[in-house]
């Protein structure tokens, strides 16, 4: 019996090596790229186990997926006519379709690599004086469990409609990767999927909830004179840190633009934060995005994170963001919101679900590169990007 139950515990083994070695070569065949990148696949169980943080300190070596032919700058030495000729490329290629446009102005676009306090950078593979794809990547404060990182933010990371499913992204993620590790000290890449699962393992994924609100009945004030909806701008900076620092530690992870950044493009009106203030004291805050995209040409609104104290009602807190999506959506006529599951605005979620129904809720999924950790919460997770 000994015997036979020793026989059976081998197999048991052996098939489940056989099974492991299996998915994973039906990875590497499936996802020729993704499968030999620095990340955490679902089928590596060490991982799972002990997740490393850093993958991989060395600097990468050039191989299949190197494109000599693309170009990369510091977005501080870039041309004027290159910059131009990326703006007008990202507009006419980032979204296609008739349904949804992306039309940034060029400041728009521009202004994302402004005012940092570590490098952006930007790579372009040019044919022609033609743009066939590029990819922008900026810093971010990173806070996770205590420890803190600077990490590239991956945006705009884009193919030329006519040449898509040609390995031009493949070249254009490792390229830009390459030279931004031989040209800052920032190890780890970040980046965000809408609506698409891969073989990554995700910080978090969570829903993108789309209201259409141009029936909702908006509100401007509330009855309390005490109570008020405070806009943060240079006059209040100061104020607005302190409640920042607080939230800073009240999250497992806390992926950020630095401060002199989130000014920037408040002074530019990209986004918008508001703050509950009740008698005098700054309470919780909401952040908005002008995402410059319209859903068959209507303006659309982003809220992407937000703060509340403990000790502030649940009512009171989604009031303050009704009152603040009201004044905003009004001077951008947006009538397109977009509400991310991130940090607090699961509370204010739950509030407007009962209310209100949404027309579409796709599966955003947060991911790391060259970094793998145990996936958080997205109620666990503040993100401004």
């Amino acid at each position: 019996m000994a015997d036979h139950a020793r026989i059976k515990i081998m197999h048991t083994i052996i098939t489940i090596i056989i099974i492991y070695f299996l998915i994973t070569g039906y990875f590497k065949l499936k996802y020729p790229f993704w499968s030999r990148q620095p990340v955490f696949h679902y089928h590596n169980l060490y991982y799972w186990i002990k997740p490393p943080g850093i993958i991989n300190e060395d600097l990468p070596e050039k191989n299949k997926f190197y494109d000599e032919t693309i170009q990369f700058y510091n977005y501080d030495i870039i041309s004027t006519e290159k910059k131009e000729l990326f703006a007008n490329f990202i507009r006419n290629n980032y979204m296609p379709n008739n349904y949804e446009k992306y039309g940034a102005s060029n400041e728009s676009i521009f202004d994302n690599f402004e005012s940092h306090n570590d490098k952006s950078f930007i790579s372009i593979k040019i044919y022609n004086n033609n743009i066939l794809s590029c990819m922008t990547t900026k810093p971010l404060e990173c806070y996770i469990d205590g420890n803190k990182m600077i990490i590239n933010y991956v945006d705009y990371l884009c193919v030329d409609e006519k040449h898509r499913k040609k390995m031009y992204a493949a070249n254009q993620i490792f390229t830009h990767y390459y030279h931004t590790r031989n040209n800052c000290n920032n190890i780890v890449s970040f980046f965000k999927r809408e609506n698409k699962k891969t073989m990554i393992v995700p910080l978090t994924s969570y829903n993108n909830y789309i209201f259409k609100i141009n029936n909702w009945k908006m509100c401007y004030n509330f009855d309390q004179p005490n109570i008020n909806i405070i806009f943060v701008n240079k006059s209040n900076m100061n104020k607005f840190y302190q409640l920042f620092f607080e939230c800073k530690k009240k999250f497992k992870c806390f992926i950020t633009l630095n401060l002199g950044h989130i000014f920037y493009l408040i002074e530019k009106e990209h986004i918008r934060i508001t703050v509950l203030m009740i008698n005098e004291k700054f309470k919780c805050f909401y952040v908005f995005r002008n995402p410059y995209t319209t859903y068959d040409g209507v303006n659309s609104l982003e809220f992407c994170s937000s703060y509340k104290c403990e000790d502030i009602d649940n009512n009171i807190f989604t009031l303050g963001f009704f009152i603040s999506m009201s004044l905003i959506s009004k001077d951008l006529r947006s009538e397109i919101l977009l509400v991310e599951n991130l940090s607090n605005n699961n509370i204010i979620l739950k509030l407007l679900l009962d209310r209100y129904s949404y027309i579409a809720k796709p599966v955003n999924s947060l991911y790391f590169y060259n970094f793998a950790y145990n996936p958080k919460e997205s109620k666990d997770i503040f993100c401004i990007i």
